[in-house]
């Protein structure tokens, strides 16, 4: 069984702990725009600190964020 990745993100004095994620889709040919439309959505639906892209995944702190992510972006 795999674990599911964490982030830990430090804000100043606050450190916020991102448990749920999922891998960014690579963007078909023609498409490079996907990761920055899935960054202003994300930006424009989430607090800053509940949602990152780092390294290849989108995280998370809330399971029903990703679950608003999966079914938008699906």
């Amino acid at each position: 069984m795999t674990e599911n990745p964490v982030l830990n993100v430090d804000y100043g004095r606050r450190r916020v702990r991102l448990t749920y994620s999922t891998p960014a889709a690579e963007p078909p040919a023609g498409r490079g725009r996907e990761l920055w439309d899935q960054s202003q959505w994300c930006s424009e639906t989430f607090k800053s600190e509940y949602c990152v892209y780092h390294d290849g995944r989108w995280y998370f702190k809330r399971e029903q964020d990703l679950t608003m992510f999966l079914i938008r972006w699906s």
